[in-house]
């Protein structure tokens, strides 16, 4: 695994290889997004609704090969910018061993459905009960001992919970990670939490998977440093949660320039169709697009880096 600022990856030869073996799967998703055929006939409407609107689904294949994959599909107005900014993020950090694969197609984003059922249906509560079944599946699928799976869990969790807050993800409910096999979904809410929040550095985040503690005065005292309290906040409970040193890992590979490309491709994506810029998407997008957004996530990644902690906020 990569390393640096002279934080090292410890994991063993298994764990490695487990990883690989999930980047594998994550590669061979992109290149049926890429060059996979679709059969018009195939497409279907998922029940899902919500602000989404509605998802539809398709199966892909590789003519040369037969591979396939199943699809969820969201329409054009459906967070398509915050979807592929996270994506290329994510894969900055890389975390292509624990997200599915995403691509736009035309107008819309599609994204390689998972196996397995997600946190939700599995009836997950808590970070303890997720690092459990995440484990459960490393063991199944690529034979890892009990204690290098739960190790492995413990370092995926750590990590999803660093990286949502870079990206000030609010939405990491159970409904959004998929649980037997360890895989992020739905990022259509990057940068949401800050806005919420109305703090650059103290998000709000969903504390479902977050194991936290009161904030040290030094870790508010740097945020403090790092942007002006809101006045939102007064209104909600700020927590802290530490990060250990592989979550850093990476959140440090977030390196500005690869954060500002990422943002400069997704800004030039065609904004989302219908929808009012006073609505509450369309405020989000105009925020994602913003130099405000990138500016406001390396706040925060520089906060994390140094103090190896991360404030967030549970409004009430």
């Amino acid at each position: 695994m990569r390393a640096s600022m002279g934080i090292r990856w410890s994991h063993d030869a298994a764990i490695a290889r487990s990883i690989a073996s999930d980047q594998a799967w994550h590669a061979d998703g992109m290149r049926l997004l890429s060059d996979g055929t679709a059969s018009a006939s195939a497409r279907g409407i998922l029940a899902q609704q919500g602000h989404n609107g509605a998802l539809g689904t398709a199966a892909l294949t590789d003519a040369r090969t037969g591979a396939s994959m199943p699809v969820v599909i969201k329409p054009p107005a459906a967070q398509h910018r915050q979807e592929l900014l996270a994506h290329e993020l994510l894969q900055v950090a890389g975390v292509d061993h624990m997200i599915a694969p995403v691509a736009a197609r035309g107008r819309e984003t599609w994204i390689g459905r998972v196996p397995g059922r997600s946190a939700a249906e599995v009836g997950i509560e808590d970070a303890r009960d997720l690092v459990q079944v995440a484990a459960d599946g490393y063991r199944e699928r690529h034979g890892l001992s009990r204690a290098a799976a739960t190790r492995r869990a413990e370092d995926d969790v750590a990590t999803m919970n660093a990286l949502d807050y870079v990206l000030a993800n609010f939405d990491r409910k159970p409904a959004n990670l998929m649980a037997e096999r360890f895989t992020l979904i739905d990022h259509g809410h990057v940068g949401f939490g800050a806005m919420r929040s109305g703090s650059p550095v103290i998000p709000e985040m969903n504390p479902t998977f977050l194991t936290p503690h009161s904030p040290s005065q030094a870790l508010m005292e740097a945020a403090r440093e790092a942007a002006p309290m809101s006045r939102a906040m007064f209104n909600g409970i700020t927590l802290g949660q530490a990060a250990p040193e592989q979550a850093l890992v990476a959140v440090e590979r977030l390196a500005p320039q690869a954060v500002r490309d990422a943002h400069r491709a997704a800004a030039a994506l065609p904004p989302p169709p219908g929808v009012a810029p006073t609505s509450a998407y369309g405020r989000l997008d105009a925020y994602t697009v913003s130099d405000a957004f990138v500016e406001h996530l390396l706040a925060r990644r520089e906060l994390l880096l140094r103090t190896g902690e991360f404030p967030f906020v549970m409004l009430l």
